[in-house]
């Protein structure tokens, strides 16, 4: 419905809002007239604006030190799970490791040594001398025995005496260290020795986990499939243990995409979990993403009144960057019992002395009326009180009115 209204005379001699009202408009170019109350309804329950985020998003960092001998990636490139994002120099993590191993490859051969018990040979050897240990002995008893015969009659000299007596006792303590010798080859290592074996074989094998896991640090790989965000570090570029580093880089899961937004205490009752969503990019006005809603932290921020929320974007493109700018429009449900409450375009708003006017058409002249006014939902505004349904409000064309 377009009228061609006059308005003339101007506003000379305007005096404030009372005056303001009795004003006729008598000329005008081609405005826009609605009916109040009787357009369809936006279906928006609720708008914020937010920033769209991904996810998922890690920070990838340095483990160990040492000099970044490989870093193949790039801002904006994307990487598959198990590709190579940095490699620092390994070279003495691989000396280390082959110390380890060889370190546990002794201690194991001990332990074996010792749960094997002594080799056949050796115990053969060692029987031999518990033989020969026996006969010299029973040699030195024998001469013994015939010198103290020729003592007894004087046939010898005490000297020779007590030098034979020697030989029977010296003979007789190399048989008993030989069968000594002979029982504990037989007998094998105690049992303590062998814990003690078994312990430092296991610390041996801690120590070669310990290198694998450092010379592993060396190399990091993408987690999931992403797109690198920020690259913190370059090639050449020396990491030590006092270097203060944050990341190498950052990686984000671009293909699950959340929009971030805080919603006021007093709107979160109006919404819940799996409430259904339009996503709407700043920097794409024209595009819609359909989404929903996926959490709400259990916690209010006390200083500003709002509850942080999560909507996941059913549909994410290449076109949705990290940290956007957005709007979220939270869509009115169909089994909702919410009244809604009736809008007007927002250019049909204006302000005069610090008040909501709306211009109504009376008869053939178009009068200002205050009104209260609601949420501004996208180009809309509520109109809370001051209008009455079936209302004929006129809308400024390419100029304000």
């Amino acid at each position: 419905l377009f009228l061609l209204l006059l308005i003339g005379g101007g506003f000379a001699g305007y005096k404030g809002w009372e005056e303001y009202q009795k004003q006729l408009v008598k000329q005008a170019p081609s405005l826009e007239a609605i009916k109040f109350g009787e357009r369809p309804g936006s279906g928006i329950l609720l708008e914020v604006g937010g920033y769209i985020v991904p996810r998922t998003k890690v920070q990838i960092s340095p483990q160990g030190a040492g000099m970044i001998v490989a870093l193949p990636i790039e801002e904006g490139q994307k990487v598959k799970k198990g590709d190579l994002l940095c490699k620092l120099d390994d070279s003495a993590a691989q000396a280390d490791l082959l110390r380890a191993k060889a370190t546990m490859q002794v201690q194991q051969s001990n332990l074996d040594q010792m749960l094997n018990g002594e080799l056949p040979e050796n115990i053969a050897k060692a029987k031999a001398a518990v033989d020969s240990a026996n006969a010299a002995f029973e040699l030195s008893r024998l001469e013994f025995e015939r010198v103290s015969k020729l003592r007894e009659t004087n046939g010898i000299s005490q000297a020779d005496f007590q030098k034979a007596r020697a030989g029977l006792t010296n003979s007789e303590q190399q048989k008993i260290m030989a069968e000594l010798d002979l029982k504990l080859l037989e007998k094998g290592a105690r049992q303590e020795v062998i814990a003690g074996a078994k312990a430092s074989v296991e610390q041996a094998r801690a120590a070669v986990e310990s290198a694998q896991v450092n010379l592993n640090n060396s190399s990091m790989f993408a987690p999931f499939d992403g797109v690198v965000l920020e690259k913190n570090a370059q090639q050449g570029e020396l990491i030590l243990p006092t270097t203060v580093i944050k990341s190498l880089c950052v990686l984000a899961e671009m293909g699950n995409l959340e929009a971030e937004v805080d919603i006021q205490e007093r709107e979160v009752a109006r919404v819940k979990v799996g409430h259904p969503c339009v996503v709407i990019p700043d920097a794409y006005p024209d595009r819609t993403y359909q989404a929903e809603l996926a959490r709400v932290q259990p916690q209010v921020n006390r200083q500003r009144g709002v509850i942080p929320a999560h909507v996941r974007i059913n549909k994410p493109d290449d076109l949705l960057l990290a940290d956007m700018n957005c709007r979220v429009q939270f869509l009115r449900r169909a089994d909702s019992t919410e009244k809604e409450v009736p809008t007007i375009p927002s250019r049909g708003i204006a302000t005069i002395d610090n008040a909501s006017v709306v211009y109504v058409l009376d008869g053939e002249v178009v009068r200002a009326r205050k009104v209260a006014t609601g949420r501004t939902i996208t180009d809309e505004v509520e109109i809370l009180d001051g209008l009455k349904v079936g209302e004929v409000i006129v809308l400024p064309g390419e100029k304000p009115l």
